[in-house]
């Protein structure tokens, strides 16, 4: 869920508390003829979002032909030009262990974003490794035989994996060339090696056929074919978790009587009408006339405020009627999230 719509619903909260105060104050004017009661009118609010995390889920999927090995997603949410930053944040990673061939699994990343700002929208990047493998030859020797005209050149060594993963079913193909770039190829030879761990070699052998007459220079390259993992991310989703949402504003009463221990609250809900989370603000005693500040907030904890569909808001408070009766009213509204 993109920053921009946290906001929107920051905002949400904030347009709800203006209209349960009015509502609270309307509602007063028919307890009993002629009896005052406060008006109260909310002034200058302000809403944001921050703090939480950024998770950011998927599915790595191996479409390989070999097993990935200790495969980790590395997750990395853009923090540029939110603060200072120090060495680590804005990235996390997952261990999802090996992943055979066709086999997958599903991730989750948590990346804490502190009481920075993040913006309009989340710029986020999630990529698979693994233990990859590593093959070159090594210890080659060369010798000459002919087969009726053309020369036999017969190549024996080993092919040493220095990566930190295995390579599966390794071929090897041997090319010899007249010139450097290997455009003129004057033969190759393919040989099957079988498995090559990690850090291990395999010795192999293979006659190249090089032509009659074939030029004193002679270039040889090789190339390797394995049976090799290729991880891939699926499904990708993001969004923000947690957080703390805050608003500010004055609470002014216009009316003709104290409203006393006013206290504003909101609840966000989901589409069940599950409250998420809540947070209370105590305003206190305010005489006809005078005007206090208020501080809302709510902590999330582990919901999301994109999970959020409903703002309820409670106004509460204390007033006396005819001098001597006091007595506790409080009024809510439920005002709905837009959803983009």
């Amino acid at each position: 869920m993109g920053s921009a719509s946290e906001q929107r619903i920051a905002l949400v909260v904030a347009v709800a508390v203006v209209s349960s105060i009015v509502l609270a104050a309307a509602g007063t004017a028919g307890f009993l003829i002629g009896a005052r009661t406060p008006r109260l009118d909310s002034e200058s609010e302000s809403a944001s979002l921050t703090g939480g995390s950024i998770v950011i889920s998927g599915v790595s999927r191996n479409n390989g032909a070999g097993v990935a090995h200790n495969v980790v997603v590395n997750a990395t949410v853009d923090l540029s030009g939110t603060g200072p930053l120090a060495q680590g944040d804005g990235v996390r990673s997952v261990n999802l262990g090996d992943l055979a061939a066709g086999a997958s699994k599903p991730y989750s990343v948590s990346i804490p974003v502190g009481d920075r700002n993040l913006g309009a929208g989340v710029r986020y990047k999630a990529a698979p490794s693994w233990d990859r493998p590593s093959l070159d030859v090594a210890e080659l020797s060369f010798s000459v035989t002919y087969s009726g005209s053309h020369v036999i050149d017969n190549v024996t060594g080993k092919v040493k994996n220095s990566g930190k993963g295995p390579a599966p079913n390794v071929s090897i193909t041997f090319t010899e060339s007249a010139d450097k770039a290997g455009q003129s190829v004057l033969g190759a030879t393919t040989t099957k090696l079988g498995d090559v761990d990690a850090s291990g070699e395999a010795p192999f052998k293979l006659a190249v056929d090089i032509g009659p007459n074939p030029p004193n220079d002679l270039y040889y390259g090789s190339t390797f074919s394995y049976d090799s993992a290729q991880v891939v991310d699926e499904q990708e989703t993001e969004r923000r978790v947690g957080g703390t949402l805050r608003m500010t504003g004055f609470v002014r009463n216009g009316g003709a009587v104290q409203a006393g221990r006013l206290v504003l609250s909101a609840s966000l809900l989901n589409s069940f009408g599950t409250e998420l989370a809540s947070g209370a603000a105590k305003v206190g005693t305010l005489v006809p006339g005078a005007r206090a500040p208020f501080s809302l907030t709510i902590d999330l904890g582990s919901s999301a405020a994109g999970d959020a569909r409903w703002v309820r808001v409670t106004v509460a408070w204390e007033q006396t009627r005819f001098l001597i009766l006091r007595e506790s009213k409080s009024q809510s509204t439920r005002e709905p999230v837009p959803v983009s």
